[in-house]
């Protein structure tokens, strides 16, 4: 509220994208940080479910944490067996991306992997961008195929809600242990 009360003040126009949220929020102090859990405490504890009938929420990035525990838990075998086999599709889609602040392309809605602006008109090189051609050849499978081989990877008996938790999973893995890959970025989403 802040953000767009200053904005207001200094004749800066703003679209937030959800402004139906904002009765939410000013039922509280708006000068204070609040946790998550005082919403709950103030509007029950289905309001985090609740959130994905009112906004449409993808189930990766940060919304991972936030959201893990309403699906269920699936073994990382049980997800390899069942995703497809291709993830082309949803990081060609240029219906939905970002470019963040440092000139990178953000493709379809996987947060923590990026392409250099630059490098967007012609076909990725395997070399430069080997996870995200291995998820657009091969799927979660073959950015899994790619952590083994190249980092040691293991199943350590975790579960994850889906493909895209597992894909997270493994490229904060690879991130840990400091592979170079220029696609993994912004750093900060791995830091944090």
């Amino acid at each position: 509220m802040g953000v767009i009360r200053a904005c207001e003040k200094t004749d800066i126009s703003i679209f937030p994208w959800m402004d139906s949220f904002i009765p939410d929020l000013m039922v509280f102090d708006t000068k204070k940080t609040h946790r998550f859990e005082t919403l709950l405490e103030k509007f029950g504890s289905t309001y985090l479910s609740d959130i994905q009938n009112r906004y449409w929420i993808h189930q990766g990035g940060r919304a991972l944490s936030a959201f893990r525990g309403l699906y269920p838990a699936k073994t990382m075998d049980q997800i390899l067996t069942s995703a497809d086999r291709s993830c082309a599709a949803n990081l060609s889609d240029t219906s939905h991306f970002h470019m963040d602040l440092y000139g990178n392309y953000i493709p379809g809605l996987c947060a923590g992997l990026s392409v250099l602006a630059t490098d967007i008109s012609n076909p990725l090189s395997k070399e430069r961008y080997p996870l995200l051609c291995a998820l657009a050849t091969k799927g979660v499978q073959g950015i899994y195929d790619y952590a083994v081989s190249k980092a040691g990877f293991c199943d350590i008996g975790k579960t994850y809600s889906s493909k895209c938790d597992l894909c997270n999973d493994i490229r904060w893995f690879l991130f840990q242990q400091k592979s170079n890959l220029n696609e993994l970025s912004p750093s900060g989403f791995y830091k944090e």
